[in-house]
């Protein structure tokens, strides 16, 4: 991947972590949930319900020449992440076309970011256009920080199989801990005597 792809799917993504961030704001956060008491995901079904009204899109990962996958990816964080604090991620696969005959995929956390659970999508077959893919993850994170959930989907269709990925944003605490450039180092003072200039 070129410079210029990597610093465009990063800034897409701190675009989207915005967003997430700001639809988080509009629900009520509710008390930590254990990592052993956390329930297991469902699996992974196709339905036609409307989505809710705080998913987003995920970021797609394309390669130059590479066409992009006939399916589209949306994900909701349920609260604000916080460091040692787990989390759950809704996501939507939701399919851009009416010929595919199976969609899985599976979800990896960058370091900072443990999964839980939820790290298979299980295989729907033939999920119908517009049929949304329900998924739940459960993300442990380490420290405060910018993150990335990475979604890889596969997609049969036709005979053939094709596979492409996604970027979700994560923000956990306060985000960055340190801005570029600022400085924390504290000039001690001249030993008396010493010549100033």
């Amino acid at each position: 991947m070129t410079p210029g792809i990597h610093k465009g799917i990063a800034a897409a993504c701190l675009a989207v972590a915005i967003v997430a961030l700001t639809a988080c704001s509009g629900h009520t956060d509710t008390a930590a949930t254990p990592a052993a008491a956390v329930r297991v995901p469902k699996k992974a079904q196709a339905t036609q319900e409307v989505l809710s009204p705080y998913m987003v899109s995920a970021v797609p990962v394309v390669k130059p020449g590479a066409a992009p996958l006939p399916v589209a990816l949306k994900f909701e964080l349920q609260s604000r992440p916080q460091p040692a604090t787990p989390f759950e991620v809704d996501l939507a696969v939701v399919p851009q076309s009416a010929t595919l005959a199976r969609v899985s995929g599976k979800v990896e956390g960058q370091d900072g970011l443990t999964l839980i659970d939820g790290a298979e999508i299980a295989a729907v077959d033939k999920p119908g256009e517009s049929a949304a893919i329900h998924h739940r993850v459960h993300v442990l994170p380490a420290h405060d920080g910018i993150f990335s959930l990475d979604v890889t989907l596969s997609v049969d269709s036709a005979g053939q199989t094709s596979s492409g990925s996604f970027a979700i944003p994560v923000i956990v605490g306060s985000g960055f801990t340190d801005l570029p450039g600022k400085s924390t180092a504290v000039v001690a003072p001249a030993p008396a005597g010493t010549p100033t200039h």
